[in-house]
This record gives structure tokens, C-alpha cells and sequence, in this order.
């Protein structure tokens, strides 16, 4: 399956190295029909926790909204608000949150009015922390 994979991947045919990294990688068998070596970089097996450590934290809203006296800016507005507060919960720095995506479907096929919207807002970790596993807290201002 592995082999199959690569072929898939290739832009040219010939055999190509290969470079494995994170914990799965240790799976990955030094010879590979098609891969002319296996190259496994120093620290490979942590390239997957470099990854989550310097991702961003996110919040999403997927909502049907019906408009009331404020109309359209107000539902996207509280879209906007309720995915940043998801994110601030998740753990992202409140000064560093912004709207990464929108959408907005009008829902026509119902007997009033209403929109699907579907935001999604992101920010560096750094915020307020919820528990966590253990019943421990990691402040904002703790280094981790």
C-alpha cells in the first residue's frame, strides 16, 4: 500500500528517495519498491509534536440563523464573536484570534427566513487554559 502511495505521489517515474518523519515513521521498511532510500532525519519520530506544538488553536460555529431587527451584519457579527470565544476557550491568545473563514449559505427551501453560517476563528496558544487530563492548569504565562 505504502509502495502504491509513493507511486501516486510521484511526479516523474524512477525511484525517488523518501523522507519519514513522525511516530509512525518507525513502520516505514528501509527498502520500498520505487524509493531509491529511506531518509530519516535527526528527531524524526517528533516531527508530529514540532507540528501540533506550533499550531494554531482554533473555534468553529455552524449554525442556521433566523434574522431578527439587526439583519445580516448582526448574525454574522455574532458568528464572528461565538467562534472567537470557542477559541479563547480552546486556549488561544485573545489578542492574536482573528476570522480565518466564512460562510454563508441562504437557506431558501424553508417558510422564513434563515442562513447557514459557518465561521471558524484561530489564534496562537497562549490563553486562557482549560483543564486539562490530570486536573492541571498550564497559565498563559507559564513556559512550557
Amino acid at each position: 500500500m505504502l509502495a502504491d502511495a509513493i507511486d501516486r505521489m510521484k511526479t516523474s517515474k524512477g525511484d525517488r528517495p523518501l523522507i519519514a518523519v513522525g511516530g509512525g515513521s518507525i513502520l516505514v521498511p528501509d527498502q520500498i519498491p520505487g524509493v531509491s532510500e529511506v531518509i530519516r532525519p535527526e528527531h524524526f519520530d517528533a516531527a508530529n509534536a514540532v507540528g501540533a506544538a506550533i499550531a494554531s488553536v482554533s473555534g468553529q460555529v455552524d449554525r442556521i440563523f433566523h434574522p431578527g431587527e439587526g439583519g445580516r451584519q448582526a448574525i454574522l457579527d455574532e458568528a464572528r464573536e461565538e467562534a472567537r470565544e470557542r477559541a479563547i476557550t480552546a486556549g488561544a491568545d485573545p489578542g492574536t484570534v482573528r476570522t480565518i473563514e466564512m460562510e454563508e449559505i441562504p437557506l431558501a427551501y424553508l417558510t422564513s427566513p434563515a442562513i447557514r453560517v459557518r465561521v471558524k476563528a484561530a489564534g496562537a496558544l497562549g490563553g486562557v487554559q482549560a483543564d486539562v487530563p490530570g486536573g492541571r492548569l498550564f497559565p498563559a504565562d507559564r513556559q512550557r
